[in-house]
């Protein structure tokens, strides 16, 4: 389940300022109360309370032929519909509000992997769940599977991203950033990773659009279902899932062009979500 990735002494060194095991989670508090959802209209011009507009544009989805992992290949041409993006990812405290008006279920506090680990192991992985965190409220939800995220946007009348949102907005639009914050390399100032548990949510400096944490603190879950570029049948059962997350040690792991997949039942420690309106 852990995620290491091969990397140069130069990277090694970018690490070192970390910790990467992860360790035994402080004790279970009592989270903040939950916030309520406000019943006052947005502007109809405007986004949703939290959430930011991303300009329509261009995107060349992936990575060119010399560049990232085969399944970031062939880059495909997309246009990227005008829309609004939650700046930061959605915390605990705002899932418990969704669980609390019985529209959500309770946020997990276990995993859910690809295949069973021994129970010992399988307790002290569910132990990094956010729900089970002291202090927590303003910490990414996690351990949600897509169902547990498609669920929470619903209610707040809006969606997952699609993929190439996410990268879209990852990548500053037309800037083409290597990193979703910028150009500079990995630091604990503008990036949360390389960590042995999460930080809350926005901590860290905004990227592209004024948006936080597209790279490092949780990763996320988009609504594509995940396939090759171009597939004309992608695995309607594997969702793609985007951005590194607090525990990754390599740089490449943060790199917006990135791309996994896993089951939509899946769930694990690092693993959380933000959304998106269509405008």
């Amino acid at each position: 389940m852990m995620r290491r990735f091969s990397v140069s002494v130069a990277t090694l060194a970018l690490a070192c300022a970390g910790t990467s095991a992860r360790s035994s989670p402080p004790a279970k508090g009592t989270p903040a109360p939950s916030p309520t959802r406000s019943d006052e209209p947005e502007p109809e011009s405007a986004c949703p309370k939290g959430m930011l507009p991303i300009p329509a544009g261009t995107l060349w989805l992936g990575s060119p032929d010399v560049r990232g992992e085969a399944n970031e290949r062939p880059e495909q041409k997309v246009e990227v519909a005008e829309h609004c993006l939650h700046q930061r990812e959605v915390s605990v405290a705002e899932y418990q509000a969704c669980a609390t008006n019985k529209a959500c279920p309770p946020l997990p506090t276990e995993v859910r992997l690809l295949s069973a680990l021994p129970e010992a192991e399988h307790r002290a992985q569910s132990a990094l769940c956010s729900a089970n965190l002291a202090d927590n409220a303003d910490l990414p939800a996690s351990c949600v599977s897509f169902e547990d995220a498609a669920r929470y946007c619903a209610w707040k009348g809006l969606r997952l991203p699609t993929e190439a949102e996410w990268e879209w907005a990852a990548t500053g639009g037309d800037d083409k950033l290597a990193w979703p914050w910028g150009t500079a390399l990995p630091s604990d100032e503008n990036v949360c990773w390389n960590r042995r548990a999460p930080c809350r949510v926005g901590s860290r400096k905004a990227g592209a659009f004024d948006i936080h944490d597209l790279g490092g603190g949780a990763s996320e879950w988009t609504s594509t279902p995940f396939g090759p570029y171009g597939a004309a049948a992608p695995d309607p059962t594997k969702k793609v899932v985007r951005g590194g997350s607090w525990e990754s040690v390599s740089p490449e792991a943060l790199r917006p062009e990135r791309r996994t997949a896993q089951p939509a039942s899946y769930r694990d420690v690092t693993l959380g979500f933000r959304c998106a309106k269509s405008r």
